[in-house]
């Protein structure tokens, strides 16, 4: 869908929600949300300017209101979801660490623009990210994370909320928390908190939650008048968020402020800067997630990249931090079943009307709820990774997500979330590397090549096929597998049993260094033993493979295109070692001999096939059409092949002197399945289904010898092909 007609349709759904009809409903959701909204705003802001950086905590509010409105027009203009509602969001807690260190770094009059600095290249970084993301669609990555990294992340990030309430509702620190004062703060705000948390998992009472915070900011008024207590005292009791002077407000100018801005101290914060962006897109993408399962809706997630990294863009005006849909709002807004678009576009509209009051909003929403917001927040991470994943985690994974929120108090955010990271990473690791990259193991007795040969060659196969193993690979040879598989019992323990060793490269993905080391060890200890190993699969890959290996082991590794190639090689060399009579000695005389019992009978038979010649190329058996009867090739190669409708040919066998072919069709009838062609010059002896029938009819007793010889054909494939699915199955 284009950019005009996304606009279009979204300007179309506006209006409809502003129609007569429903304009009520549009206007009461909107304001409700808004004023909510609002309050969330102040609780992000104050988590990015505290501490050293109160006394901007007026500049850090118009920043959010401002850049929250810009947001949240273009996303609830854009979104796929119609009523989607965005806002600066949690990402504001990793700004509010940067910050800190930056407040640190620096001081006097370029604190503040390199705050700023700080946030608005945080919002390009971030935009440009989301951008690119939704322009090569990546939205469906997600899955791709690894639960105990989206884990880790939310954690750490409830952690933070709960640090930053600390830091609003006990400004003087934690060890003044039982302090009358500090208790009238933080203990209502921790029960608040946890109603509203509450409240959130719960259908029926989510709507009434702004309400709720709307009522409890105009109760602590209540209680403020009824006890004589005035904004200043409040404010110095920590009840109202203080320090704050109404000249020292945002303005329209106020992002021109970077160009005095410490842009060593900004560059300084890189990894919070990446963090941000990251914890931003992933944000995003579970949220969208959540949304798209908890409505029913079909969202588009890239879509919702794109027009994310969109209303970031037009936000940088504002200096603001990143911001992105709320869940719970935009949830609750199509579960009222009200007007959606018109009313999310309504309550960021709502929020830029304070820009309007200033500072002087401070004065409406107490510290207790400020705090109380941040506390939901925190127990809405904390309860569904530490308490709702308990029976869906294992142990250890359990341990890594609760382990980072642990690891905020004790290394602080960035240095959690990497620890967390690199822990889920060796995890990872070492539950991969104890999955085996060989998925089967075959001798040369069970797996055959599709060349089919003589009986005597069979047998030889048979009897010698234990002094060949094929070792079936997948996935990715890393150092955490490869090593077991180029030391694998089957290997080391029998090389002096074996002759070859043949690894099937066709289902590996990829390969590392060590791979390529530890194939090139075992390649120098099997030449010294007499074993060949054998590589099949693309050639970009075994060359990748045998990239590491010296001289004398790059020597010993054969190389073949297929598996079945390599195995027909190892066949070969096993019949050239073992194999006594030619390998092309065997007649149709002394073939039928051995199923008669009587030569004079297999000569009688045989004068009833006729002999016939094929160039190279020739077609001998068409696809599609009747059957032409039983054959047994004398001299030459064919070649067994399927035709798909579209020309494309498969090869299916290839049949060498002293094998048979058409037995199938022999008792099926019908039309070939697949065609036969002369690979070589060849001859074959031909019994035409007229000529059998005329052999039944006149003599039975030679006819069943036919019958017999097409049976044991058939029944040793059969026998063949169960013995390799019972290996599989073992």
């Amino acid at each position: 869908m284009s950019v005009t007609s996304v606009v279009k349709r979204g300007i179309e759904e506006i209006l409809h929600d502003f129609s007569p009809r429903r304009a009520g409903a549009t206007t009461a959701y909107g304001v409700i949300f808004g004023v909510t909204n609002i309050t969330s705003i102040i609780s992000m802001m104050a988590l990015v300017f505290r501490g050293d950086l109160a006394y901007a905590l007026p500049v850090g509010i118009g920043i959010g209101l401002f850049s929250s409105m810009l947001n949240g027009i273009v996303t609830a203009v854009g979104s796929s979801f119609s009523g989607t509602v965005a806002s600066v969001q949690d990402t504001s807690a990793i700004a509010g660490v940067a910050a800190a260190a930056i407040a640190i770094e620096v001081t006097g009059e370029r604190q503040v623009p390199t705050v700023i600095g700080l946030l608005v290249v945080s919002s390009i970084v971030t935009s440009a990210g989301l951008l690119i993301a939704g322009h090569y669609r990546l939205g469906g990555l997600v899955r791709y994370l690894p639960n105990p990294v989206i884990g880790g992340f939310q954690v750490a990030t409830g952690v933070l909320f709960l640090l930053g309430a600390a830091g609003i509702l006990m400004p003087e620190g934690l060890d003044r928390a039982g302090e009358l004062d500090a208790i009238l703060s933080w203990v209502p705000a921790a029960g608040l908190g946890a109603v509203l948390y509450a409240m959130s998992r719960n259908d029926r009472s989510r709507p009434i939650i702004p309400w709720l915070i709307l009522s409890s900011c105009a109760m602590v008024h209540l209680v403020f008048a009824g006890s004589g207590t005035g904004i200043d005292q409040a404010r110095q009791r920590g009840w109202l968020l203080g320090g704050l002077d109404n000249t020292s407000g945002w303005t329209l100018g106020t992002v021109t402020t970077i160009r005095d801005a410490e842009w060593g101290a900004v560059l300084s914060q890189a990894g919070a800067i990446i963090t941000i962006a990251v914890l931003a897109g992933l944000g995003l993408l579970i949220r969208s997630h959540s949304l798209d399962s908890a409505s029913g809706s079909d969202i588009d997630v890239d879509r919702e990249l794109t027009v994310t990294g969109l209303s970031i863009a037009a936000a940088i005006p504002a200096a603001g931090p990143p911001g992105y849909m709320y869940f719970a709002t935009s949830l609750l807004l199509r579960r009222l079943g009200g007007p959606r678009r018109g009313a999310a576009l309504l309550s960021v509209l709502v929020v830029g009307t304070a820009l309007l009051v200033g500072s002087a909003i401070l004065t409406v929403v107490p510290a207790p709820v400020v705090g109380a917001i941040l506390v939901s927040q925190a127990l809405g991470f904390l309860a569904v990774w530490l308490w709702d994943s308990r029976t869906t985690l294992d142990r250890v994974e359990y341990g890594l997500v609760a382990g980072s929120g642990v690891a905020v108090l004790l290394f602080g955010f960035l240095n959690a979330i990497a620890l967390g990271t690199i822990a889920a990473i060796v995890l990872f690791v070492f539950r991969y590397s104890r999955i085996s990259a060989i998925r089967h193991s075959y001798s040369l007795q069970v797996f055959r090549s599709t060349t089919e040969r003589s009986t005597a060659e069979a047998d030889v196969i048979e009897s010698e096929g234990h002094r060949g193993v094929v070792l079936e690979l997948h996935g990715y040879l890393f150092f955490g597998t490869a090593h077991d598989v180029f030391t694998d019992p089957r290997i080391i323990d029998r090389l002096d049993e074996l002759d070859f060793v043949v690894f099937d490269l066709t289902s590996v993905t990829g390969l590392d260094s060590s791979a390529s080391a530890s194939l090139g060890k075992l390649a120098r200890i099997a030449h010294q033993s007499g074993v060949a190993i054998v590589l099949a699969g693309p050639r970009r890959r075994i060359e990748e493979l045998v990239a590491q290996a010296d001289a004398v082991g790059r020597q010993a590794i054969g190389r073949f295109g297929s598996l079945d190639e390599a195995v027909n090689w190892c066949e070969e060399q096993i019949l050239t070692a073992h194999l006594e009579r030619p390998l092309d000695g065997q007649t149709i005389s002394e073939l039928l001999a051995e199923v008669s019992r009587s030569p004079a009978q297999a000569e009688r038979i045989a004068g009833a096939f006729t002999r016939r010649a094929y160039p190279a190329g020739a077609v001998v058996i068409a696809q599609d059409q009747p059957a032409p009867g039983f054959f047994f090739v004398e001299s030459g190669t064919l070649t067994a092949r399927l035709r798909s409708m579209n020309g494309n040919t498969t090869r299916l066998r290839t049949m060498l002197p002293a094998t048979v072919l058409g037995e199938i069709s022999l008792y099926r009838g019908g039309n070939a399945t697949a065609e036969v062609i002369a690979e070589t010059e060849s001859a074959v002896l031909h019994l035409a289904p007229d000529d059998l029938e005329r052999l039944e009819s006149d003599d039975p007793g030679s006819a069943a010898v036919i019958h017999r010889l097409a049976a044991r054909t058939l029944a040793g494939r059969l026998i063949h092909a169960e013995r390799a699915l019972r290996t599989l199955r073992d």
